[in-house]
């Protein structure tokens, strides 16, 4: 047990015993209260204890850092719902001197209410209380200015930069918000004086044994090293590709890719499709019969795209352009103004209807309610062509560096991954970005699809569920 979900676990259980004696008062009134506290006091006891176990096993007391509210209430939803099965069995086991069916319900709502409203804002409290980490970063100055960047737009950052420790050799002319040192065998004594609780290790490392021996003396000194890479994507819910670029940083990628349950991942998709499917049936029927009259063409679209490990299947919507858009300019991203969308195509895209179609992808099992969008075979092409890689390096009788020729690397680095998993009707990339229309803008939200690949779960697809529906209410599509 790490030791801070360890300091968590005393919170949950005084939010179980206030929630339990709180459901004993409005049971059966205040001045009883004594007397069943002696009658209930092994629940009272066990059922707390129950709850910490189940919160910990949920992972729930993890420290946030950067986690998403929506991921927070999910799992702390699901921990009580399967608290509150298992002490249930408990209390029943107990016999006749067990908690009533009304005050065990009272005690499982005021639950559920507390442990995730403590919860949310204890992470706002601590935030102002607790002082944040004083943190070394090290690495080239003009990579440690976008680290420096990205801690100070962050409100919710544990990280403050104290000094950077530049191993670009000294050229950089760069000015930073904090000191800037220069040599690596200075870095444990510049740790001990800024009284450093935090390296961050900036890339491109560079390999030389001064540094490394260094690194390893701080963390035998207790100053955490953690990687920039790790601390991007905490802060941002991204993977920066510009720093995965050699190998071991794409293995590493790689390996922290986490299958999840693919049986329980369909049932749950087959369930929740269905129920969409009949509730939305109606408002389908609507729009189709407006799409059929208020412009010529088809009602419906279906346009190829790929699937899980690059299969092809008919993605279907509802058609928001004149028909054979696409005759003239062959495949176009789309854009905000795009003149071919008609004007009922136009609200139909802002308020994301005309995807509903697309649950009968999901029914059919070419699609998952939770995923990367599905791609066209043609951009995707475009994205994983090979293009030139350039580094700086000295040459003779070059004493600023040049950019020389270093390789082929994909235009959007490691976006054949996004095939590995079945596509979505919905995304953490469409959660937190929109519609991408250039190259810059698709490689932006692709490092949110690499990050849904990371860390994917039951859980984390569960919390962009309940993302999306608040990005439904709000029109933000095109």
């Amino acid at each position: 047990m790490s030791g801070s979900a360890l300091k968590l676990v005393p919170v949950s259980v005084v939010g179980a015993i206030i929630s339990l004696l709180l459901a004993i008062v409005i049971r059966y009134r205040i001045e009883r209260l004594p007397a069943n506290i002696l009658l209930f006091e092994t629940q009272i006891f066990v059922i707390p204890m129950i709850y910490a176990a189940t919160f910990y096993v949920f992972d729930a007391n993890t420290p946030r850092n950067r986690r998403d509210p929506a991921l927070l209430v999910v799992t702390y939803f699901c921990a009580n719902v399967v608290a509150c099965l298992v002490a249930l069995a408990f209390v029943y086991l107990q016999g006749l001197d067990r908690l009533g069916r009304g005050v065990f319900g009272l005690f499982a709502g005021l639950q559920a209410v507390i442990s995730i409203g403590s919860r949310l804002l204890l992470d706002r409290v601590a935030a102002h209380l607790f002082p944040p980490r004083r943190t070394l970063v090290v690495g080239p100055a003009a990579e440690a200015q976008k680290l420096l960047r990205l801690l100070r737009n962050a409100n919710d950052s544990r990280l403050k930069p104290v000094a950077v420790l530049d191993t670009s050799d000294g050229k950089s002319e760069m000015e930073l918000d904090c000191p800037v040192y220069v040599g690596s065998t200075a870095l444990r004594e510049l740790a001990r004086t800024e009284r450093v609780d935090c390296v961050v290790l900036v890339p491109p490392y560079k390999r030389e044994g001064d540094l490394f021996r260094e690194i390893a003396h701080c963390r035998l000194d207790g100053v955490e090293v953690v990687d920039a890479v790790d601390v991007y994507e905490a802060i941002s819910g991204r993977v920066p590709l510009d720093s995965v670029i050699d190998y071991w940083a794409l293995f590493l990628s790689l390996n922290k890719i986490r299958p999840v349950n693919a049986t329980l991942k369909r049932a749950i998709d087959l369930v929740f499709s269905s129920i969409l499917v009949i509730l939305a049936a109606p408002l389908m029927a609507m729009i189709a019969l407006l799409i059929k009259g208020l412009s010529p063409g088809p009602v419906l679209y279906r346009q190829e795209r790929l699937g899980q490990d690059g299969t092809r299947f008919a993605m279907i919507k509802f058609r928001t352009m004149i028909p054979d858009a696409e005759a003239l300019t062959g495949p176009v991203m789309a854009s905000a103004n795009d003149s071919r969308v008609t004007p009922l195509g136009r609200f139909l895209r802002e308020w994301r209807l005309d995807e509903l179609p697309q649950l009968m992808n999901v029914l059919r099992g070419e699609m998952s309610l939770v995923g990367p969008r599905p791609e066209r075979e043609a951009f995707a092409t475009d994205f994983g062509q090979r293009v030139p890689v350039f580094r700086r390096a000295l040459r003779r009788n070059d004493a600023e560096g040049t950019y020389v020729y270093a390789g082929w690397r994909e235009a959007i680095h490691l976006y054949p991954t996004r095939l590995f998993v079945k596509p979505g009707l919905t995304g953490w990339a469409q959660v937190n970005y929109p519609y991408a229309s250039s190259l810059a803008e698709t490689k932006e939200q692709f490092e949110y699809d690499l990050f849904y690949l990371q860390n994917q779960s039951l859980l984390f697809d569960m919390a962009i569920l309940l993302r999306t529906v608040g990005i439904l209410i709000r029109p933000t599509g095109h």
